[in-house]
């Protein structure tokens, strides 16, 4: 018999539509000196609740908790910077959503979207500043967006 005794609630429930891993190996164009202690080994595990989840990885517990998004019917994807300092997101209400790895603090983004269609997926370019956002709905816009 399975003893799950140890496990946080936050662990259970949800589906999960994406989990990424990180380790210490940053971008060392980028430094990440500053949050690759914090981080070490971890995995960011989205669900369908509404949020995104820092899960280090020895330890088995939550270290930070992403909330700002709608994802309840679709699978939604996140994507973490070259340097590892955010998180970015879309949301099933048409937003793109931005937190600070380590504060989980919600970064304000520029990003006009042609419509209010879901946001399903972005990707950050590992070797330019840009970032593709696509979109699913009458518009199935790809936006690209460079800073």
């Amino acid at each position: 018999m399975y003893d799950n005794s140890f496990i946080d609630e936050e662990f259970i429930g949800d589906r999960i539509t994406q989990i990424t891993y990180l380790d210490n190996d940053f971008d060392d164009n980028n430094n990440a000196d500053d949050c690759s202690v914090f981080l070490g080994h971890c995995l960011v595990v989205q669900s369908c609740d509404n949020a995104l989840r820092l899960v280090k990885i020895d330890q088995c517990n939550i270290m930070n908790k992403y909330v700002g998004i709608r994802a309840q019917k679709y699978n939604m994807r996140h994507c973490i910077s070259p340097n590892a300092k955010y998180i970015i997101s879309g949301s099933e209400d048409g937003r793109v959503v931005m937190w600070d790895i380590v504060t989980g603090i919600c970064e304000d983004t520029d990003y006009t979207l042609e419509s209010n269609d879901p946001v399903l997926d972005v990707d950050w370019n590992k070797n330019l500043n840009m970032i593709a956002i696509t979109q699913y709905g009458d518009s199935n816009s790809c936006l690209f967006y460079a800073g």
